[in-house]
């Protein structure tokens, strides 16, 4: 099978995520990456699940190739998370010296993230990581409650949408630092993460006293992270002795 694929993709396209315990990516990701139609990387995997199932094999196609579905204007289609072995097996069938580069990029970043969770797990037993999770509840119920005002908030202001408004706000926390589930974070990330929720909590908090529309509230909010963002990035200076 031949693939044309994307001049540069990101890291973030190729979309790997920890998901209960395993690293994996979706077939989206994988046809967005190799140019190709989802249609055909849907078909390509039933070919493998079925070439496993004839050799009684299931077992691993149904844990390397997990069905879920994925929503679109309002529609509900088909998708699978793949892990490596569930990767590797797809996708070294396609071609090419580019099919090879990516495949290439793919399994360096699963080896990344794998040792990535490995870290983590140890991390997860230190004292610090887990003071860092208790804080970090607590902060998030301030943000929470903070959230459930500025909804009912949001309404008086004409909204017909504002219960989004705490999927919208978490999602803003989420793309900035990186993460998909706070266990899968580092203590550095949680403290992060409760920088960005307690600063929320203020400016959302500040903002509705001063009367601001709720959608202004949300872009000084994204603004405001977006900096903290970069100053967080931002490498130490060396000091001359």
């Amino acid at each position: 099978m031949n693939a044309e694929l994307t001049k540069s993709p990101s890291n973030k396209d190729y979309g790997l995520i920890e998901r209960n315990g395993k690293i994996v990516c979706d077939s989206l990701n994988i046809a967005k990456i190799f140019r190709k139609r989802h249609t055909d990387v849907l078909r390509d995997i039933g070919k493998i699940i079925d070439e496993f199932s004839k050799v009684s094999q299931r077992n691993f196609a149904s844990s390397n190739f997990i069905l879920e579905t994925y929503k679109t204007r309002g529609k509900s289609y088909p998708k699978y998370f793949l892990t490596r072995d569930g990767f590797t097996k797809l996708v070294f069938g396609y071609n090419g010296i580019k099919a090879i580069e990516y495949q290439i990029a793919y399994i360096n970043l699963f080896n990344e993230m794998e040792r990535r969770l490995i870290r983590i797990d140890t991390e997860r037993q230190t004292a610090e990581w887990q003071q860092a999770r208790v804080q970090g509840k607590e902060i998030r119920k301030e943000e929470t409650d903070s959230i459930q005002e500025l909804i009912e908030y949001a309404r008086t202001q004409g909204s017909e949408h504002a219960d989004v408004l705490y999927t919208t706000y978490s999602k803003l926390v989420k793309s900035l630092v990186g993460y998909d589930s706070r266990d899968s974070c580092t203590s550095d990330m949680l403290i992060q993460v409760m920088l960005f929720e307690r600063t929320l909590f203020g400016i959302i908090s500040e903002e509705m006293v001063a009367g601001t529309h709720y959608k202004e509230i949300y872009r000084k909010a994204k603004a405001e992270l977006t900096r903290l963002k970069l100053y967080w990035s931002r490498p130490l200076l060396s000091v001359a002795t």
